[in-house]
């Protein structure tokens, strides 16, 4: 797999409201609680890497990423969600779905986590 052709995004707990988020930045928000402006503490599902290459989407977890996986949904800019399908690559502990998107949202357990995807 060649690299050249991907556009890496690190992904960091900020602050800051969902809306204002800078393009590869990635947001701990509370899914009970969507207009919240308090910053939840980042949860251990918080993505390394977010990136898009072509058509696909990947989503890249801590190396050996243990635990239950979240829900892994489409995030609109008015903050609505809708789940999409995708894949689960345990060997690189990263999520492929098969769209390329803009805002990403993990979703497990009263956490959840948002991600700007930049596309280049």
């Amino acid at each position: 797999m060649k690299m050249k052709n991907f556009v890496f995004v690190i992904c960091a707990t900020t602050t800051g409201v969902t809306n204002a988020q800078m393009p590869g930045s990635c947001l701990p928000f509370d899914p009970m609680d969507r207009n919240s402006t308090t910053i939840p503490p980042a949860p251990i599902f918080m993505p390394t890497k977010v990136w898009a290459a072509g058509t696909r989407t990947y989503v890249e977890l801590a190396k050996a990423y243990v635990g239950e996986l979240p829900m892994v949904m489409s995030q609109g800019e008015d903050n609505s969600v809708s789940a999409v399908n995708f894949k689960w690559d345990e060997k690189n502990s990263r999520f492929i779905v098969e769209h390329a998107l803009n805002r990403v949202a993990l979703v497990w357990g009263g956490k959840g986590v948002t991600c700007v995807v930049s596309h280049s």
